[in-house]
């Protein structure tokens, strides 16, 4: 069961997330050795994943602060449009031979860069972690896999969000 609490002042919402029930797609992203991702959770700080797409970047500072306004939060941003957006790049220009293009398509793959690959296995990270949390909308902010705050790509904006609702659940 999925409880959603609108926030109307910054319209959005803030969801308890469901339990875990492991899906094909986590495990093959699992068995695809992507645990690294899973190597914060045991630290005090609370995780933080957001999910976003490239039109829409998240916003980690608060304008004119330090660059790291916030403290006990370990903040991972994921575009993860970022394989269609590297999809759409390797099709450019390609031949209307279907057996030239699927050549010249696999040499291209064999040449990426160091960048995109990183980019490719980053959007892949956050896609598998986006479907393991059951986010069906973007941009979302999930907290220590307990809650999501959907509707802001603004860190810090999302983290109120969180601490109000979070100091509210644990008042009697």
């Amino acid at each position: 069961m999925r409880v959603v609490l609108a926030n109307r002042t910054l319209r959005t919402a803030i969801c308890c997330l469901q339990p875990f029930r492991p899906t094909r797609l986590f495990l093959i992203w699992f068995s695809l050795a992507f645990t690294s991702v899973f190597a914060a959770s045991g630290s005090q700080q609370t995780v933080v994943d957001a999910f976003t797409t490239s039109d829409r970047p998240v916003v980690r500072t608060i304008p004119g602060s330090a660059s790291r306004p916030f403290s006990g939060y370990a903040v991972t941003a994921y575009e993860i449009d970022g394989i269609q957006t590297l999809e759409r790049s390797l099709s450019r220009g390609l031949p209307s031979d279907r057996d030239r293009s699927e050549q010249l398509a696999i040499q291209r793959l064999h040449d990426l860069s160091d960048k995109e690959r990183r980019l490719l296995r980053a959007s892949a990270t956050g896609l598998a972690k986006a479907t393991h949390y059951g986010i069906d909308r973007l941009p979302a902010v999930v907290f220590d896999s307990e809650a999501v705050v959907y509707g802001i790509t603004d860190i810090p904006a999302a983290i109120a969000v969180y601490e109000t609702w979070h100091s509210d659940r644990r008042k009697p």
